[in-house]
């Protein structure tokens, strides 16, 4: 397999694929929560870099500097944009697009239609799928309106994969991405997380406090997000060790 890093962005999405190895030893790399995955034959790391664009383009360039992997992998969650996923569906990147200011840009860099490794065949809970970075949080009436032409069931949004995947550009290291589905088409966490997050994306009791008492009905969305994350969390550690099983 060689030297294997994971990204990932918060706890939900990297303590599920931690609790399925056996050893970890947790440490700071430059002041990044990162975990060395105690492996027989090989060297894997995993780093929580926080949520966007800007926080997975950082932890990607640590990642390049300081443990020099032969392969990078965008790891966590993404929302269905479209019918035909439901909570913890598993979508690997086949084609990678980011989306800023009502623009859509397509990286064409990798042919991510043969994915390093070829995770898209063996397993027949991973699909391949269009994932959206997006620089903020977007309505997913917003994004839709923009991307008519990328409609498919497996086309997913999710803030991180694209900074990942230029860094690996620019630094010539494999890379490939893969999400558990945590919300549906029909949920849209969008206007929850616009309330309960400050602007680095982090949950702040204070807001999440204030929400519920000026609206308590929200209280079910936040419960039905978690209840799904769960799920999709559970779905991705096994995803991830079939992915990373397809490198030996």
């Amino acid at each position: 397999m060689g030297n294997v890093c994971i990204i990932c962005a918060i706890h939900q999405e990297s303590n599920p694929i931690l609790r399925s190895f056996r050893r970890t030893e947790r440490s700071l790399i430059a002041g990044i929560p990162a975990w060395e995955i105690i492996s027989d034959s090989n060297t894997i790391h995993l780093l929580q870099g926080g949520i966007g664009l800007n926080n997975a383009a950082r932890a990607a360039r640590i990642a390049a500097d300081l443990l020099r992997p032969d392969l990078v992998v965008s790891a966590g969650f993404c929302g269905a944009l479209f019918p035909g996923l439901e909570a913890g569906d598993i979508i690997a990147a086949e084609k990678l697009y980011r989306y800023s200011s009502g623009i859509i840009t397509q990286n064409t860099a990798f042919d991510l239609s043969r994915p390093e490794p070829q995770i898209l065949t063996g397993h027949p809970g991973i699909r391949p799928g269009i994932f959206i970075s997006t620089e903020g949080i977007v309505d997913k009436s917003l994004l839709i309106s923009h991307i008519k032409h990328l409609a498919t069931p497996s086309t997913v949004l999710e803030m991180e994969s694209w900074s990942v995947s230029e860094v690996c550009k620019e630094r010539g290291i494999k890379f490939t991405a893969i999400r558990a589905v945590s919300d549906p088409a029909e949920n849209d966490p969008a206007e929850l997380f616009r309330n309960i997050c400050d602007n680095d994306f982090n949950i702040s009791v204070a807001k999440l406090s204030l929400l519920l008492l000026r609206k308590p009905l929200m209280l079910t969305s936040l419960f039905q997000l978690a209840k799904n994350a769960k799920i999709a969390g559970r779905c991705l550690a096994d995803a991830v060790h079939f992915t990373l099983g397809q490198m030996k």
